[in-house]
């Protein structure tokens, strides 16, 4: 985590996702049930002002959103996370292998590939 922050949260508008992307994990993990965490899209390239951060959850096997209570069940609904923190969450349930999922999501629509972090805590 800190190596994404000295890396992609300097300036005025990262220093912002700098809090969001903290709260947003700090939900996640209250469940005890996430087991990794990604980002991915324009948060993690270059650009001075992303306008969002795009991530991924992987959660336990037996996770149910269902199950989670307080502000931490709003991540899991992907149009109330973007309204209350201006992050796009995509979550699925822990697999024997990620790497075909990951591999997909690298892909951009026009064929090139798109960085994904890896959030290690």
């Amino acid at each position: 985590m800190e190596e994404i922050i000295v890396r992609f949260c300097q300036g005025e508008v990262r220093e912002h996702w700098e809090n969001v992307l903290r709260e947003v994990l700090s939900l996640a993990r209250s469940t005890g049930q996430l087991e990794a965490a990604y980002i991915f899209g324009s948060f993690v390239t270059a650009k001075a002002a992303p306008a969002d951060i795009d991530l991924f959850l992987i959660m336990s096997r037996d996770f149910s959103s269902h199950a989670v209570e307080g502000r931490a069940r709003l991540l899991f609904d992907r149009s109330r996370a973007a309204v209350v923190w201006g992050v796009c969450i995509y979550w699925i349930t822990e697999r024997p292998d990620r790497t075909p999922f990951l591999m997909a999501w690298q892909l951009r629509r026009d064929g090139g590939q798109r960085g994904i972090v890896e959030v290690q805590w």
